[in-house]
């Protein structure tokens, strides 16, 4: 939050002590924002966003006695025009093959990206796990890859095909050394690896005609499984969502969620170039 406030707001609003803000300053915030818009990105969410932070510093400074009321509890997201909508994009096999083609036209210098976005849509990870992910929880000869502390509380084995293998490869000697897959950009970056708001920077650059969301790629595997005619059961244990009777078991599965990893690589691999197939 520190970085979307230094970036977004601390410029319109300045040294306006908190108790001084009216609605002329988160008018102006809000302004200046929408201001970036452009054809591939409107910022409606990130003015709204902005609006949200705003709401739990104000919310914070009325419990702690530094001011009376919120101005805040006056605007809302949809005053910036923002739409809740439900996300429930998943590619087609056309538009995964358009994907994996505009992919593949990205220069060498976005490799990295390029590599874990096509992780991500194989192997049906969430971001944040990927990019977290450490070196010594993969076995190359096993093809298999142990993801601790999963957004369900539990760890997980995730098996990988050949073609992933071959991603992981390369990508082991891009990181050149450094104990995660996707280490750090910025040496003053405090994580020690690559931020969470890098992948969705690249793909509104690189693949912004294709108005692709990071989560998207999730529910493209999700959706692809059934495409492939993998049980219901098992593509939701092969995207690791929550399932209680298997909390604790993290070879949930694991053969079947092997050939399905192994069928879904099949079709990625349809679509790719020889080098990446």
């Amino acid at each position: 939050m520190q970085n979307f406030y230094k970036k977004h707001i601390s410029k319109a609003i300045e040294a306006t002590p908190i108790a001084n803000l009216d609605g002329t300053h988160i008018d102006y915030l809000v302004d200046s924002i929408l201001a970036k818009a452009n054809k591939s990105y409107s910022y409606n969410a990130t003015s709204a966003k902005a609006l949200g932070v705003m709401k739990k510093i104000c919310n914070r400074a009325v419990k702690y006695g530094q001011l009376s009321h919120s101005v805040l509890e006056l605007f809302s997201p949809r005053e910036v025009g923002y739409k809740d909508i439900p996300k429930s994009r998943a590619f087609t096999k056309p538009e995964i093959k358009q994907l994996i083609q505009a992919l593949q036209n990205q220069p060498e210098c976005e490799r990295v990206n390029v590599i874990a976005v096509c992780l991500l849509l194989v192997l049906g990870k969430r971001k944040i796990e990927l990019i977290k992910s450490v070196w010594k929880d993969i076995c190359f000869n096993e093809r298999e890859w142990l993801v601790e502390k999963t957004k369900t509380g539990a760890d997980i084995v995730i098996p990988f095909s050949p073609l992933v293998k071959g991603w992981l490869e390369e990508l082991k000697e891009l990181s050149m050394g450094e104990s995660h897959l996707f280490p750090k950009r910025q040496e003053t970056a405090k994580a020690k690896h690559i931020s969470e708001s890098t992948l969705n920077g690249f793909l509104e650059r690189a693949l912004s005609e294709l108005k692709i969301e990071v989560h998207d790629l999730r529910r493209t595997t999700r959706t692809t499984l059934r495409a492939l005619d993998i049980p219901v059961d098992v593509a939701e244990s092969y995207i690791n969502h929550k399932q209680k009777a298997y909390r604790y078991n993290f070879y949930h599965r694991l053969p079947e969620r092997k050939r399905a990893c192994k069928k879904l690589s099949k079709l990625i691999k349809k679509y790719l170039t020889n080098k990446d197939g």
